[in-house]
């Protein structure tokens, strides 16, 4: 079943994708209540990436069959390792090229293009914020230097 670990599948990477829109808000979905894992909370499309699957595919795919929205030009710019029951490893992209509208799956019962000053308003799954405001501060500085 989508959404659920599958330890045939999936193995202990997880792909974050972080899209900007053209206003440089982000999407964030809301996990469902009764979620296995951070139940009405906001967070990032994605999830496990199968193995010998490619992270950024995997990333790439998590993000579709979440969102329905298909990601191109993913750039990688954190990783985190979560020592757990199952020492997960996050690999975090962002990305401004995506096509499509969102829909969401079983997993999520809400979403937002939400501005990075606006986080603080928000219940945001723990991680997610930090790598927001990381990733702001670069995308921010290339802005200015490629408009220089």
């Amino acid at each position: 079943m989508t959404g659920e670990y599958n330890i045939e599948i999936d193995s202990n990477d997880i792909g974050q994708v972080v899209i900007i829109n053209d206003k440089d808000e982000v999407l964030l979905l809301l996990r469902s209540p009764d979620s296995h894992w951070a139940g009405d909370r906001w967070a990032l499309p994605g999830g496990h990436i199968y193995y010998e699957e490619n992270k950024k595919h995997g990333a790439a795919r998590e993000t579709f069959e979440e969102t329905n929205l298909v990601c191109s030009n993913l750039k990688h710019f954190a990783t985190q390792e979560i020592e757990d029951e199952q020492d997960k490893i996050l690999f975090f992209y962002w990305t401004r090229d995506f096509k499509g509208d969102v829909e969401l799956n079983f997993e999520h019962t809400d979403y937002k293009w939400i501005n990075i000053d606006d986080l603080d308003s928000i219940d945001v799954v723990e991680n997610v914020k930090s790598k927001l405001l990381d990733l702001f501060t670069i995308v921010r500085f290339n802005k200015r230097e490629n408009s220089s």
